[in-house]
């Protein structure tokens, strides 16, 4: 599998690259000290690990010695990450919380705020890389 990465030269800065696509961003920031021998010390997205070897091989091409600190992180907006409601649970939790609060008097407003925000109601879909095709680039 071919990985296409953004080589991205700053002049005389330390900052974070940024790429962005649509509604995703990863920042990448490589750090390095000279060295005799090539260290890599990689931080990155659960997303990334199937490319690991890939992005090292990348590194090593390109910068040859040393001791580098890379970090990759994927940020995607909310708007694009779908969710799922577990509606089984939010019921058992609203009738755990209507009988308690009816044993207690307490009002009963807001209930789906509630709902909403305990474990395991709404859970984000698992996350996948966007797919690259000929017609949309990534842009920094």
């Amino acid at each position: 599998m071919r990985t296409n990465l953004v080589y991205v030269k700053i002049h005389d800065r330390l900052r974070p690259c940024r790429v962005y696509r649509n509604d995703t961003t990863i920042i990448a920031e490589v750090k390095s000290l000279n060295g005799k021998q090539f260290e890599v010390n990689l931080k990155m997205s659960p997303l990334l690990k199937p490319y690991e070897f890939d992005i090292r091989n990348q590194l090593q091409a390109v910068l040859q010695r040393g001791t580098i600190d890379a970090t990759i992180n994927i940020k995607q907006n909310g708007a694009t990450r779908p969710v799922v409601i577990n509606s089984e649970l939010a019921k058992y939790y609203h009738s755990a919380i209507t009988s308690l609060a009816t044993e207690l008097r307490l009002p009963q407003d807001d209930m789906l705020n509630v709902l909403m925000k305990l474990p395991e109601v709404v859970t984000p879909l698992p996350n996948k890389l966007p797919k690259q095709n000929g017609t949309k680039r990534w842009t920094y």
